[in-house]
């Protein structure tokens, strides 16, 4: 099984007396050269006299951007450590048994602007820059839109590395774009509330909820419960979340992925 994450916005900087991040240490070590034009291109957009419009950013992150300039050399820390959003919070790395902390380490990925792809145990800087972004041209090579791009890199890399495990995918939208994942073997994982019996999507608190739910399934792989099939892993997240109702909704458009639907208790 591995689960895919999306990266948190805000971030927390590794501590100065940290190294720099090892490309070659990274998952996926062959996409070096495209790391590295990324945050060249990255770096010089940051500079630009319109570095906030082009990044999507207010004013108050100024500081984040201005911090791209250098991510070469910045201090790195293990993802779990760097991405603190709540989605992250409710996966709650640091009380993690070792065992846990280990499986997830390699088995929970998080989607990267930055680096298409990374695990939760890699090292990597602080940085700002979303999915969603267009790099334009840098030095005479099109980087164009973050997503389209990592597609093209990742999509064939993902598929022969996890081609026979189950995919749980906790990504938002724009991170969905920049890898498809095999709709036989992955759901992406939504969270719905009963009101008047109608099913709405939650959207606010989905994170915390997906957050949750890949810590249960890390426990649960740790101590040997690893699901090989869409099936066994409804059945595991049902017993996982008693008190919710778990479904599995078929896919709106052919080669996506169904739906893993977390339902929570109607509300009175």
């Amino acid at each position: 099984m591995k689960i895919l994450l999306p990266p948190s916005e805000g971030k927390t900087p590794a501590a100065p007396t940290h190294a720099p991040t090892d490309l070659d240490a990274l998952l996926f070590q062959q996409l070096r050269a495209d790391r590295e034009l990324v945050m060249a291109g990255l770096a010089e957009v940051s500079a630009s006299a319109d570095a906030l419009t082009r990044l999507k950013v207010g004013k108050s992150l100024a500081g984040a951007v201005e911090a791209n300039l250098d991510l070469v050399d910045a201090p790195a820390a293990p993802a779990h450590e760097v991405y603190t959003g709540v989605l992250f919070q409710g996966l709650g790395f640091a009380e993690m048994s070792p065992a846990e902390q280990r499986w997830a380490a390699e088995n929970v990925l998080v989607s990267s602007g930055l680096f298409g792809l990374v695990r939760l145990g890699d090292a990597i800087p602080a940085y700002r820059l979303s999915m969603d972004v267009n790099l334009g041209v840098y030095n005479g090579t099109r980087i164009g839109g973050l997503a389209s791009f990592w597609k093209k890199r990742l999509t064939e890399l993902f598929a022969e590395k996890t081609s026979e495990e189950v995919i749980v995918d906790c990504r938002s939208t724009s991170y969905l774009k920049s890898m498809p994942t095999d709709p036989d073997r992955s759901v992406h994982v939504d969270v719905f509330n009963t009101v008047g019996g109608q099913l709405k999507k939650i959207s606010h608190h989905a994170k915390h909820y997906r957050g949750i739910l890949a810590g249960k399934l890390v426990a649960a792989a740790a101590a040997g419960d690893e699901p090989a099939t869409i099936d066994q892993l409804v059945s595991l997240v049902a017993g996982l979340f008693p008190d919710y109702t778990v479904e599995i909704f078929a896919a709106k458009k052919a080669q996506e992925p169904q739906t893993l639907a977390l339902i929570l208790p109607e509300e009175e």
